[in-house]
């Protein structure tokens, strides 16, 4: 029987890009979800995902906010 398991990455993004580059080149994994901050997105975009030496399936960029106003965490 084929080994139909895909690979997933949660990456939080912040701070220097290139530990996040480094990990998805080397997992290459088929699935990525991004956790960043507002400021944090535009590097997802800039500067990660055009580094990256292969195409995932599918990628989600999700938003944190963990400053006021909303200290809870909660995505916007």
């Amino acid at each position: 029987m084929p080994d139909s398991t895909k690979k997933l990455l949660i990456v939080s993004v912040g701070g220097s890009p290139q530990p996040v580059i480094h990990s998805l080149n080397s997992q290459q994994p088929e699935y990525i979800v991004y956790f960043c901050s507002r400021g944090s997105r535009s590097v997802v975009r800039q500067q990660i995902e055009p580094a990256l030496t292969f195409s995932p399936q599918d990628h989600d960029l999700k938003i944190i906010c963990l400053s006021f106003p909303c200290l809870t965490g909660t995505e916007i």
